[in-house]
């Protein structure tokens, strides 16, 4: 759990936001508390993922799919929105400690543990298979170990992503490691391959380490497809059967969640089944109280002595062609008075045959400069005034940048900041938010954009 950063959402769909919880491949995962005060994890998509065609409407399936899922071991959906300028997710707020950070602390859970583990995560896929969704995603860390005893979270979400440009190229929808063999190739994906990822959660819990390893994402995938899982680790003979078979490369020779549930131990509710050293660790995890809202600090809004030097570039930079057309008729001018008599005619009749043609050139030019200022504005926050001076426009409420419409909205809305006698531009000197009328009709601000220390990542 970390502090809310400057840029972060303060309000999700009427749901205060509190803490960081984390991030991932679809988006940013915060604490916060329903409009009845209830806490709740609001996962907040990713805006590039949220562009995607057709990603929405998989969004609101799969969210209407999750929230069917009534199992005594999942995290239930309390509200969701997948048709509002962001989509996002909420669900009950579970304290506690994943899976991944316990053993990763304290070491591997013994035998007895793990079964009990594995019961409650079998029977929580035999209720997210009921509603008849797949999990996609099972790992240590969508394992929550609570003092009411083990949740699984993140069900179901991951299949919205799939099919997308960023699927399409190359980008993996789940955990390498965990992956089941037929999800990493792109194949069709269901209950057995939750029942993989399973098994390779069983693995990790006994011995602190997934079933093929360490290493990068193309080494791990090589030994998910071509070689057997290590499990001389396991010391429990029929916990290690059980796990291997959970890991048959096959999707048809893996064991159901059902016949799971059969061969382990009866799940339990609450720390019963965990060493009493790691329950007193969970239950002190659970009691630390999450950060009160803070006052975020106030962004860091850029002089405006450098967003009047960032807009005069920018304005030289896109009317340049205008200057040069401008240049070429006082060439034409100066040419009818100063050209000798005896060449004059052949020069002015040249000249002016080629006057359209500069000024459709220099039309286009001035055009093609203005789009890809505001498409390189809306994307990435700089024009090249604003780069050359490292400041950036972003959305107020967002802290990101606005995209090509709203750039293009606030540029033609500058004309209010003209008038009356360009007062406009003077007024982030004593606005709150350092906003100019055109920065509030398009909700966006500008921000420093301090030069990053070397080695930083961009």
């Amino acid at each position: 759990m970390e502090p809310l950063r400057p840029t972060d959402p303060r309000n999700v769909g009427g749901h205060q936001v509190i803490a960081r919880l984390g991030e991932g491949g679809m988006g940013q995962v915060f604490l916060g508390t329903s409009p009845g005060g209830r806490p709740v994890a609001i996962k907040v998509v990713r805006p590039a993922l949220a562009a995607e065609a057709g990603f929405r409407e998989r969004f609101r399936r799969e969210v209407e799919a999750a929230r069917t899922v009534s199992g005594a071991f999942t995290a239930p959906v309390v509200e969701a929105d997948p048709v509002g300028p962001v989509p996002w997710l909420a669900t009950a707020y579970l304290p506690g400690l994943s899976l991944l950070d316990l053993v990763r602390t304290h070491g591997p859970l013994p035998p007895p543990a793990v079964r009990a583990l594995g019961a409650a995560l079998a029977e929580a896929l035999v209720a997210v298979h009921r509603a008849g969704i797949a999990h996609r995603d099972l790992k240590p860390s969508n394992v929550m170990i609570t003092p009411q005893g083990v949740r699984v979270i993140d069900f179901g979400i991951a299949k919205a992503a799939d099919g997308g440009p960023l699927t399409q190229s190359g980008q993996l929808l789940g955990t390498p490691g965990y992956l089941a063999p037929e999800q990493a190739a792109g194949g069709a994906v269901g209950p057995a391959t939750d029942v993989f990822a399973l098994a390779a959660v069983l693995c990790f819990a006994a011995t602190a380490v997934g079933p093929f390893g360490v290493g990068d994402v193309p080494l791990l995938l090589h030994r998910t497809f071509h070689e057997e899982p290590d499990l001389t680790a396991v010391t429990d003979p029929g916990l290690r059967d059980l796990i291997a078979a959970g890991l048959r490369k096959d999707p048809a020779q893996r064991p159901t969640p059902a016949w799971l549930l059969s061969a382990l131990a009866r799940p339990e509710d609450g720390l019963g089944w965990l060493p009493a050293p790691l329950a007193d660790v969970v239950l002190r995890q659970a009691a630390l109280r999450p950060p009160a809202p803070a006052t975020a600090p106030s962004p860091p809004y850029a002089p405006w002595g450098r967003r009047l030097v960032a807009a005069l570039l920018d304005g030289l930079f896109i009317v340049l062609p205008i200057l040069c057309y401008v240049a070429y008729l006082m060439a034409f001018v100066w040419g009818r008075e100063n050209i000798p008599v005896l060449n004059r005619g052949v020069a002015i009749s040249t000249i002016r045959a080629t006057v359209p043609i500069v000024a459709l050139a220099c039309l286009i030019i001035f055009f093609v400069l203005l789009v890809r200022t505001l498409v390189r504005e809306g994307r990435t926050g700089q024009s090249p005034g604003k780069r050359l001076l490292r400041i950036e426009l972003v959305g107020a409420r967002t802290g990101r940048p606005i995209g090509f419409g709203r750039a293009l909205v606030r540029r033609l809305a500058h004309v209010l900041d003209s008038l009356p006698c360009y007062l406009g531009f003077l007024w982030p000197l004593w606005d709150e938010e350092h906003q100019t009328f055109a920065d509030k009709l398009a909700g966006t601000v500008v921000l420093d954009r301090p030069a990053r220390a070397p080695g930083m990542g961009g």
